[in-house]
């Protein structure tokens, strides 16, 4: 039940990055419903009350901060939302790693959207809509860095892949 349930969330950080990369929005449902997943895959495997709610702290704690980010217009919600999703299924003890992968993808991705930028885009692109936008606008699709860092992680700490 872990392992299966532990994929779809991961299935649900792809969609989200996509759809992140695409509209510049993550679907709320994809954070409530990896909040989900993961209450779940406790109650199958019977974990501990305690531990499952250090697992939600956790998550909780990753919200409230991020909301403060939110609100001083650092960070988008979408953004809080899915990473206070991967926080509950990491818990406290796995939090460091995944925020590490996080910043390391978030760099990257930062750089490569920086030298995009600066290029003008070929006009055989600039009828995609998804890259056109990318093109112009100066956010930063922070969920593909959320999703691509937590998906490293999960494959070194829960040996799934």
């Amino acid at each position: 039940m872990y392992e299966i349930c532990l994929i779809l969330f991961c299935i649900l950080l792809l969609y989200g990055a996509i759809c992140d990369l695409v509209t510049f929005e993550i679907p709320n449902f994809v954070s409530v419903l990896g909040v989900v997943l993961f209450i779940l895959t406790s109650l199958g495997a019977s974990w501990q009350f305690w531990n499952v709610a250090l697992h939600l702290v956790a998550g909780g704690t990753v919200l409230s901060l991020g909301a403060a980010l939110f609100l001083l217009n650092i960070c988008g919600g979408g953004d809080v939302k899915i990473l206070s999703a991967v926080a509950v299924w990491f818990g406290f003890s796995g939090l460091l790693p995944v925020l590490f992968w996080v910043a390391l993808f978030g760099g990257i991705l930062c750089l490569i959207l920086m030298l995009y930028r600066t290029i003008p885009l070929p006009r055989r692109f600039s009828s995609i809509g998804w890259l056109r936008n990318l093109h112009k606008r100066t956010g930063i699709p922070y969920g593909v860095a959320i999703g691509s860092g937590s998906l490293v992680a999960f494959s070194q700490i829960h040996q799934v892949f």
